[in-house]
């Protein structure tokens, strides 16, 4: 049985070619660290990728929320440590005003001193984290308090215009 030389160069020819190609598939794979390039040579591995992904994306976001969440809790817990600061001053004053030993002149003193420690309470009562009253509850359109001042611009009151609803963020499922 005779072979045309041409028939031998062409067969050697096409093996070549086919393992030239295999040569780049691996040499792809190997740099992408995956069994395929395009998504549609596997498609089973493609939708594994791709729940995987998705999984990730959703993990991410949770990790954001709660990573403002715990932000949103050390501003709030400093506030409110800042609140009961305040508060604790307030009852010295009070209890400094009631000392009957003491001048008209330092009572007066006293007044003007507890007018300024009721508006940094009511500054720290409208306090914001990116742009969203702390203290509102979920009622977020507005400042949750609101004051009521006198002709001389004396605070007399300080309403509320939040609710009692918690804001809550989603961390897992």
């Amino acid at each position: 049985m005779r072979i045309a030389h041409s028939s031998l160069v062409s067969q050697v020819a096409d093996a070549m070619s086919v393992n030239q190609q295999l040569l780049a598939q691996k040499q792809i794979e190997i740099g992408t660290g995956r069994s395929y390039v395009r998504r549609s040579q596997d498609t089973d591995a493609a939708a594994a990728v791709t729940r995987l992904e998705e999984d990730q994306q959703q993990n991410e976001r949770w990790k954001l929320n709660i990573d403002h969440g715990t932000y949103w809790s050390r501003v709030s817990d400093g506030q409110l440590n800042n609140v009961n600061e305040i508060m604790q001053r307030m009852k010295e004053l009070t209890t400094a005003s009631v000392n009957g030993t003491h001048p008209e002149s330092y009572r007066q003193d006293l007044a003007v001193e507890v007018n300024n420690t009721l508006e940094d309470l009511f500054d720290l009562s409208n306090s914001q984290v990116d742009g969203v009253p702390i203290f509102a509850g979920t009622n977020t359109a507005q400042q949750p308090f609101t004051a009521t001042r006198d002709a001389n611009g004396d605070m007399t009151a300080m309403t509320y215009n939040g609710n009692g609803n918690e804001r809550q963020v989603q961390i897992s499922e």
